[in-house]
């Protein structure tokens, strides 16, 4: 694969360990144990640590941006729904709002 891929330390540690399961020198149930996760999720990482190698391993979002973040260019105030200036001294009591 060309390029580094982002991986945390959780993704190292899932990658050496699928190595071993992959080399034969530790089972499925093992690899689970160590890396504190159920059988079946070990089963799950390591299917795709097969079909895919470290990219695998990665979590899918890994590097995208959110859709929750927010705008670059924050938005201007709407000021067609603002009274314009002095006419709170025209419909309002008193002269204030």
């Amino acid at each position: 694969m060309a390029g580094k891929l982002p991986m945390g330390q959780k993704e190292l540690l899932r990658g050496k360990v699928m190595e071993l399961v992959k080399r034969g020198q530790m089972t499925i149930r093992a690899a689970a144990k160590e890396l504190k996760i159920s059988y079946r999720q070990g089963r799950r990482i390591y299917a795709a640590y097969e079909k895919d190698g470290d990219q695998g391993i990665i979590h899918g979002n890994t590097g995208k941006r959110s859709s929750l973040r927010r705008s670059k260019y924050p938005r201007k105030a709407n000021r067609t729904l603002m009274p314009p200036e002095g006419a709170c001294k025209l419909f309002c009591v008193n002269g204030t709002s």
